[in-house]
C-alpha cells in the first residue's frame, strides 16, 4: 500500500469477501481509531511469534541447526520480543488482561509496551509543570 485510498471502494470490495488479504490490513493504519492500528500490529506480532515458534521447533527437533550462541543471542530474544509484542497488542485490543498478581518478566514487558503505545497515541494524561509540582508537593 503506497498511499491512502481516496475512496473506500477497495475497502468495501474486500470486506465483501469471506477472507481479506494481508495487504488489506495496511488500510487499517489509516483509519482514525487506534484499535484498527492495534489490530494490524497484533496480526503482525502474531505472525512473528508463529515464525519464532516454528523456528524453535525446527531447532529443538533437530530439523534445523543453530549454534548455541545463535540460539542464545538471536532465537531466544526473537521469541521473547515477539511474545512481548503479541501480548502488548492483545492488551491494547482488550482481548487479554494479564493477572494482576503475575509479575513475570514477559508479562511486565508486555504491560510496559502496551502502556508506552498508549502514551504514544496521546491517550495518556498530560499536565502542566505547575500542576505537577503542586501534586508532588501535596498541594493539589
Amino acid at each position: 500500500v503506497n498511499q491512502v485510498p481516496h475512496t473506500f471502494t477497495k475497502l468495501a470490495e474486500e470486506a465483501g469477501h469471506k477472507w481479506i488479504s494481508y495487504n488489506f490490513l495496511e488500510y487499517f493504519t489509516y483509519l482514525p481509531a487506534p484499535q484498527f492500528k492495534y489490530f494490524k500490529n497484533w496480526v503482525d506480532a502474531s505472525l512473528q511469534f508463529d515464525l519464532a515458534i516454528i523456528t524453535s521447533d525446527l531447532v529443538l527437533t533437530g530439523q534445523s541447526k543453530l549454534s548455541p550462541p545463535r540460539i542464545e543471542n538471536e532465537l531466544i530474544p526473537f521469541l521473547n520480543n515477539s511474545l512481548t509484542r503479541f501480548g502488548a497488542y492483545a492488551i491494547l485490543m482488550d482481548v487479554w488482561v494479564p493477572n494482576l498478581d503475575d509479575d513475570s518478566v514477559l508479562i511486565n514487558q508486555a504491560k510496559i509496551l502496551a502502556a508506552t503505545v498508549r502514551l504514544d497515541e496521546d491517550r495518556g494524561t498530560s499536565m502542566s509543570l505547575e500542576s505537577f509540582q503542586k501534586m508532588v508537593q501535596g498541594q493539589g
